[in-house]
């Protein structure tokens, strides 16, 4: 045998007719013809120095020697086929990439989505896919013990890419995080609930309408709670208790209800701030509280210099500092 690599070509047309077990269909396969079929075969024979078909008038079979190479041979090039494939579809990713932006559910149908027509176009050519997830929640992750379990998984071609705004405390180890901003919480109701009979003149006023409660967050330190903000403005515990409510477990459904006139409910006013230009909610009282959780960027520091992930990161940081600064004007922060 002669001490070299044998023909990659010829091996692969030992694959395709063993395979079939048919010189004739292999050469259709490769579009040659049979003679140059067998011609390979029989090169490869020399070189090996061993017989690979048994040839009979009729029929054509594999010795040995060929059984036992063929399973491998066909696992070779099936991973030449891939290798190529994956280097077309990275070829492609230079031109064509995907983004998949992930959030908490009220931040992305009631903020970033009111919002993304400016992203959009800094970011032509990119599909952009916007989930909402509560798991994007600190202490909602279910059996998820940390970020890295739920990072969104990149897609093995290569062409997806991701980033995650988190709602919590900030920290999530290996990652870059960016501060976004922090919520006032306030009373919204829709503008339909006030009427005659309906008046809130003063914050006390609340306690004669339904109360609407967020229970999305399930670290109750961190929750929404009227009972705080109900005793910030003076009303005594025991009063607080007796008063009716409604339970959600989405931000989003709370806020609906709100808009079609169910109740009021204690909501995050940059969240409700669109709805409130709209027409859709009023805040009858500008007196906040405000949570230790914040919105934050969390990206893989892999992906921070990926031209789209550094254009859609810059484009958020300054729709953060407007949303800072409208909150810091409107309750008059510094």
């Amino acid at each position: 045998m002669e001490n070299r690599f044998p023909s990659l070509y010829a091996l692969r047309v030992f694959e395709a007719a063993a395979r079939q077990l048919s010189f004739k269909q292999a050469a259709q396969e490769l579009s040659v013809t049979p003679t140059a079929v067998s011609h390979q075969i029989r090169g490869l024979e020399d070189q090996l120095g061993m017989q690979l078909f048994e040839r009979r008038s009729r029929s054509l079979s594999l010795t040995r020697a060929g059984l036992a190479m063929l399973p491998k041979l066909k696992e070779g090039m099936f991973n030449i086929k891939e290798a190529v494939e994956v280097a077309h579809k990275t070829r492609s990713c230079e031109h064509i990439a995907t983004l998949q932006v992930s959030a908490p559910p009220s931040f992305a149908s009631y903020w970033l989505t009111q919002r993304l027509h400016r992203c959009v176009s800094q970011i032509p050519g990119t599909h952009l896919f916007l989930e909402g997830d509560v798991k994007n929640i600190d202490g909602n992750e279910g059996h998820c013990k940390n970020i890295e379990e739920i990072q969104t998984v990149i897609d093995g071609d290569g062409c997806m890419h991701s980033l995650r705004v988190r709602f919590g405390h900030g920290y999530y180890p290996g990652h870059h995080v960016d501060y976004l901003f922090s919520s006032y919480l306030v009373p919204v109701c829709s503008p339909k609930l006030l009427n005659s009979k309906n008046i809130l003149e003063t914050p006390e006023d609340v306690s004669r309408f339904m109360l609407l409660h967020d229970d999305t967050i399930q670290d109750l330190n961190e929750r929404p709670s009227w009972e705080e903000w109900l005793l910030h403005i003076g009303m005594r515990r025991q009063k607080i208790r007796s008063l009716p409510g409604m339970h959600f477990k989405s931000s989003g459904l709370a806020l609906a209800a709100a808009e079609d006139g169910l109740g009021i409910v204690l909501a995050s006013y940059q969240l409700a701030a669109d709805s409130i230009s709209q027409g859709k909610l009023v805040a009858p009282f500008l007196i906040p509280i405000k949570r230790l959780y914040a919105y934050y960027l969390v990206l893989n520091k892999s992906e921070l210099t990926h031209p789209v992930i550094a254009k859609v990161r810059a484009w958020l940081l300054v729709e953060a500092m407007k949303a800072r600064e409208f909150g810091e004007k409107i309750f008059n922060r510094n």
